[in-house]
């Protein structure tokens, strides 16, 4: 596959995943989070989204220089599954739903 066509793929791959993964976000936060501190969890998403995300683009630029395109979306890939891992090591999560 041309690396065009791997990127393509890969950003709407990703695209897909963020999808799922904000919509169970919001259900878990609805069905679990009391109603009146809901703002403030969504406080700190949006400190995420709005702050520490356009810092993380703004990086992105400079590093993939320093250590090339192909090898810090390798990176990325790899932090992505990892931070996956962890989240589902806790018995915790893997069990949520089946009360």
């Amino acid at each position: 596959m041309r690396r065009p066509a791997r990127l393509i793929a890969a950003a709407l791959l990703a695209g897909a995943g963020a999808a799922v993964c904000n919509t169970l976000v919001t259900t878990v936060i609805q069905r679990e989070i009391p109603a009146e501190v809901r703002g403030r969890v969504g406080a700190f998403g949006s400190l995420g989204a709005f702050a520490l995300g356009p810092l993380g683009l703004t990086l992105a630029g400079p590093v993939s220089g320093v250590v090339g395109a192909d090898r810090l979306l390798g990176l990325g890939v790899l932090w992505q599954l990892t931070a996956v891992g962890v989240v589902l090591a806790f018995p915790s999560v893997r069990r949520h739903g089946a009360r």
